[in-house]
């Protein structure tokens, strides 16, 4: 909360950074995962409007789907030999079946976690086009 003026934890501007200082207020985490403070944000149009804004910001430039393929596709290059020596050395424990190899399933893994990246992309592009619908509608 805002106070006028200093105090313990609290920023030179007046906000209490102790909020968790009330006996109950912080003791444990919701059951679905979603904090109230966020619950609290969420409530305001503002904050939605910002959130599809920035969402729109981040996929044309941050978070275009191309950036991030270029950036997975760089990663598994880059530990790409070390995953050949982590499959060399621990190969009964890490070989699954219905691989011709090791290097097979690496490709299979890679292969899977790239789609994943790309249907969760979509699937976010879908969910901020909702609360812009919505938005529109209010």
């Amino acid at each position: 909360g805002y106070l006028e003026g200093g105090g313990p934890a609290t920023e030179p501007s007046g906000w209490r950074f102790d909020i968790c200082n009330k006996i109950g207020m912080c003791e444990f985490d919701p059951v679905d995962g979603i904090s109230s403070w966020f619950v609290a944000l969420w409530r305001t149009r503002q904050f939605r409007h910002q959130v599809v804004n920035r969402w729109k910001t981040l996929r044309i430039t941050t978070l275009r789907t191309e950036i991030i393929l270029d950036i997975f596709h760089s990663t598994a290059r880059l530990i790409q030999n070390p995953v050949r020596r982590n499959f060399r050395r621990w190969n009964g424990t890490l070989f699954q079946g219905g691989f011709v190899d090791n290097t097979a399933q690496w490709n299979y893994h890679v292969r899977k976690m790239e789609n994943w990246l790309v249907s969760r992309l979509a699937w976010m592009d879908t969910a901020i086009q909702e609360i812009r619908e919505v938005l529109r509608g209010d």
